[in-house]
């Protein structure tokens, strides 16, 4: 994968996860939110893109 195509990549990634064939929406579960900070859709999406982009590389910001 070119770092060129990652936008497309994510794009595809997520149209695969959260719509069929035919354009209509899948249904999912997600865990409850336990307090204002946490985000299960976050969660879920993280791991969708964790498990889907094999050769992407995420690095962190460095913080000065």
């Amino acid at each position: 994968m070119q770092s060129t195509d990652l936008v497309i990549d994510v794009f595809l990634l997520l149209r695969r996860s959260f719509f069929d064939v035919g354009m209509q929406p899948k249904p999912f579960d997600l865990r409850q939110k336990r307090n204002t900070q946490d985000d299960p859709l976050d969660e879920y999406i993280s791991g969708l893109l964790e498990t889907g982009l094999k050769d992407a590389v995420c690095r962190k910001a460095l913080v000065l």
